[in-house]
């Protein structure tokens, strides 16, 4: 473990009263603060990530700040739990609450020039910088005289005097504008010491936010990450390769080349990719310029296709629905490695049963697992894996240290893991490396190993022990389904394009006698219809389409399976070398083969896709959907809107949540409703959802939008329908999409995820 740290930066919304009273309530109300102070801490209390530090951002309100400093002291025990231009207070085991000036330690670490100038950087604001941080090892201890202690700061830290200053240093930013410029927005350090005599500088900070669109106000962050590079400068001048890391909401709309977010990443990569900067030279943003950097045109000549989550962390009001903003840096020269930077929502999550919260906060959490850098112990830097089709890897690990393999093929997929310890594995699809992909219908072949489904590529395999402490030799398995047999077989997702390829001179495989007819060299695919159910006939589209070496073509055949010793046949196209398309209708939870048989008996090496279409779409809710309710514009009136909102797919009430569950709303509010939706609801004609102003009640007081199905084919950003738009695609089938809601004078958004195809479902 002694390479190890890990961290997480997280804004928890937790905004005073008066700031709410001077911000024309664009904020939901503070009087949940202290009931979602606590859910947090219990969250990050009982959190597997084992976090050594722990950033909080945006807490204001000052009884939320009582709550994270009691509740986290016992797991955390060193911790800035306020920082202000005047003061900060520092809790330290046996001493919960110790005030220091931070000129102090301008004067330990710079001297009297530095500390003149800091004196000019701004004047007290009504509230703090809102920034706390936690930590389970101790800040380091600096000697200082209790002169220079005693003449800046009349308080009790005298007490810490025999064992030295902590030390941690606050700096405010010159200006802020809008109703950030209540705050004392600035950088926070701490320099942190672990058993083993590792050092860690660690800079937190929350800078200026946008109010109505993506860089509204980049010239005050430009200027406030200009300070804050100067103030790195300052406190790590000389360090050469210590580690150094910055973290917080920086509200900058983060995004690489390869996601559908280039119009928004101008400041992003003036800040962060341009040379001349230390945001840029010194420090890495670990997720867009390591882990998730995108196109293989940002990469060196010759390197893999990057890897292309966008990481969104916060939902906005204004383009894009979702954006990048809270990031983790590490220095240049570190030893240390990001081995797995993730959106920790367990920890954003309201559990069910609770009463009177409806969500955590309006930002996500960012968690960042680092280790000294070791082979194949990044996403960026997974070893490649060709399972052609069976890949073995004998290998161990140390306490702390993850390996990563990656696949660049998608398609159906067995992985094991043995160990004499607890060695695990999880399965990512590079579009989503912060939610695992979950075993296929919890199908375990007992030689091979569990099932997966991956309907895009690159994926990576993530293999680690379960604690940190241990450490453990092991032997990684892969196997890829090849058609040969029905037990090799692909099983198919919707809209997702299969290429495949018969072996030349030889029959991939004999005749297997589960289907009536012979099968001889024949591939095989399964399709399975959704196991929830669905309220009407399932009409699917098969198209299978000869390439190369057609010849004689091929003969294609659809089969459902009853569960009898023989398979039944559906229908049936070809021989052809021309596309075949083949239809036919089903229900729910059923399953059916297909075999694309060779035609040409010399052996010659046909390929050919296979794409699957069905008139099924998902609602997807959890986790796994962030279905959210978002009020962009109140309704006129006096006082918050009443809302009340009933979800219904196919004529059928799904969830009907009332006011007292799902809280009033004014203008920017956002509601996470993922507790109140089923992770999977099918339909195959519509979602209607209503929003019911419940103050009036009279006709304009309800507002209904309708969202269809998904269309057949290919998806794209954009108008689906009058009022809803598709906001991203994703390569496993599912999109991100917003419907405008009207009631009365006010407008509100239903965002939620559609997908065709889902494993779990």
């Amino acid at each position: 473990m002694s390479g190890s740290l890990r961290m997480v930066t997280y804004n928890v919304q937790c905004r005073s009263w008066a700031m709410e009273a001077g911000a024309d309530m664009s904020i939901p109300p503070s009087e949940t603060c202290e009931e979602r102070a606590k859910l947090i801490s219990d969250n990050l209390l009982n959190s597997a990530r084992d976090y050594d530090v722990v950033c909080l951002n945006e807490v204001f309100d000052e009884d939320a700040r009582d709550i994270f400093a009691t509740e986290l002291a016992a797991r955390w025990p060193y911790a800035v739990t306020k920082a202000d231009f005047a003061v900060m207070n520092i809790a330290w085991p046996g001493k919960p609450s110790l005030p220091i000036n931070p000129a102090a330690f301008f004067l330990d670490h710079t001297g009297l020039g530095l500390l003149a100038s800091w004196f000019a950087l701004g004047t007290p604001k009504m509230e703090d910088s809102g920034l706390m941080l936690f930590s389970r090892h101790p800040f380091t201890l600096k000697p200082l005289t209790q002169q220079i202690l005693s003449a800046l700061n009349p308080f009790a830290i005298g007490e810490l005097t025999p064992l030295g200053f902590p030390s941690v240093g606050f700096m405010p930013y010159v200006s802020s504008t809008g109703a950030d410029a209540w705050a004392a927005k600035g950088m926070l350090y701490a320099e942190i010491q672990r058993p083993d005599g590792d050092v860690f500088h660690v800079f937190a900070s929350h800078t200026q936010a946008d109010s109505d669109k993506v860089s509204e106000n980049k010239t005050e962050r430009a200027g406030q990450f200009a300070e804050s590079a100067a103030f790195i400068d300052e406190v790590t001048a000389g360090s050469g390769t210590a580690n150094v890391f910055a973290m917080g909401d920086f509200n900058v709309c983060g995004g690489q080349q390869a996601v559908t977010l280039d119009q928004f990443t101008e400041e992003w990569g003036a800040l962060f990719l341009t040379a001349g900067s230390l945001w840029s030279d010194r420090l890495i943003d670990v997720w867009g310029r390591e882990q998730c950097v995108g196109a293989a045109a940002a990469l060196p000549p010759g390197a893999l296709a990057g890897l292309r989550d966008p990481g969104p962390t916060a939902n906005v009001v204004y383009p894009p629905a979702e954006q990048r903003l809270d990031y983790l840096f590490r220095n240049a020269g570190s030893a240390m490695v990001a081995q797995h930077v993730y959106v920790d929502h367990a920890l954003a999550t309201v559990k069910p049963g609770v009463d009177g919260v409806s969500y955590l906060s309006d930002h996500r959490p960012l968690g960042c697992d680092l280790h000294r850098r070791m082979q194949d112990n990044a996403p960026n830097l997974a070893k490649l894996a060709d399972a052609d089709p069976d890949f073995t890897d004998v290998n161990k690990l140390v306490p702390g240290q993850v390996r990563w393999y990656r696949f660049d093929r998608l398609g159906t997929y067995e992985f094991r893991v043995l160990s004499n310890n607890d060695v695990r594995f999880e399965v990512y699809l590079d579009t989503d490396l912060s939610l695992p992909r979950q075993p296929y219908r919890n199908e375990v072949n007992p030689d091979r190993g569990t099932k997966f489904v991956l309907p895009s590529a690159p994926f990576l395999v993530k293999v680690f022990c379960g604690s940190r402490r241990s450490e453990a030799g092991y032997r990684f398995f892969a196997h890829r389904h090849t058609g040969a047999s029905p037990w090799e077989a692909i099983d198919v997702v919707p809209e997702v394009n299969y290429h495949e390829q018969f072996p030349a001179g030889q029959f991939l495989n004999l005749d297997q006698s589960l289907a009536p007819g012979d099968d001889t060299d024949s591939k095989w695919f399964v399709i399975d219809t959704p196991r929830v159910p669905v309220n009407d006939e399932i009409q699917l589209t098969l198209t299978v389409t000869p390439q190369d070496h057609a010849d004689d073509g091929a003969m294609v055949s659809v089969f459902a399976d009853s569960g009898a010793p023989v398979l039944t046949l559906e229908t049936t196209a070809g021989p052809d070398s021309a596309p075949m398309t083949l239809q036919w209708k089903a229900k729910d939870n059923q399953r059916f083969y297909v075999t694309v048989q060779r035609k040409n008996t010399a052996g010659n090496p046909l390929s050919f896709d296979l794409r699957l279409n069905w008139t099924v779409t998902m609602l997807l809710g959890g986790l796994l959907g962030k279905p959210h309710l978002v009020c962009t514009e109140e309704t006129s009136g006096w006082g918050s809107d009443d809302i009340a909102l009933t979800l219904s797919t196919d004529g059928v009430v799904l969830r009907a949540i009332s006011n007292d569950e799902i809280g009033d709303f004014d203008d920017d509010d956002v509601r996470d409703l993922s507790q109140w939706l089923p992770a999977f609801t099918v339909y195959v004609n519509g979602v209607e959802v209503k929003v019911i102003e419940e103050d009036d009640i009279s006709a304009n007081d309800v507002g209904t939008r309708t969202i269809g199905v998904l269309p057949i084919g290919a998806l794209a950003v954009g108008d689906l329908a009058p009022g809803v738009r598709v906001e991203r695609v994703n390569p496993d089938t599912s999109a991100r999409v917003i419907a405008t809601i009207d009631v009365d004078d006010g407008t509100y958004e239903f965002r939620c995820t559609l997908a065709r195809w889902h494993e779990q479902a």
